[in-house]
């Protein structure tokens, strides 16, 4: 049995986090942004729309991860090079990591911005 191995550059373990990394600095910024809002009173308006904006600066700098680590995937296997496990388990975390942005930053669109 001849199996072909190929070695992994360890910057590719990146892969594993990047979604997650991001996920979270969004997490941290808008509910870190919500409350700086509350604190100072800010308008509704000017406080949701600011919230609104980096959701969808993460959510879309997620998306792209996603469709570059799909890309990137796809790009070997259509060059009959053996694809790593890691990329298919990054591309799997980043797109759980973009579906876990946008089932915990959705409140952002329809609940009260200070209780």
């Amino acid at each position: 049995m001849n199996r072909t191995t190929t070695s992994v550059p360890p910057h590719r373990l990146l892969l594993l986090v990047a979604g997650f990394v991001i996920w979270s600095i969004a997490f941290v910024v808008l509910y870190g942004l919500n409350a700086i809002g509350c604190a100072f009173g800010w308008p509704e308006l000017l406080q949701r729309g600011i919230l609104l904006f980096l959701f969808a600066m993460h959510s879309a700098a997620l998306i792209w991860l996603t469709f570059w680590c799909r890309k990137r995937w796809k790009r070997m296997a259509a060059a009959n090079e053996p694809v790593p496990m890691i990329e298919y388990v990054g591309y799997g975390l980043t797109v759980a990591a973009l579906a876990s942005t946008l089932f915990v930053l959705a409140p952002t669109f329809f609940i009260t911005m200070c209780v």
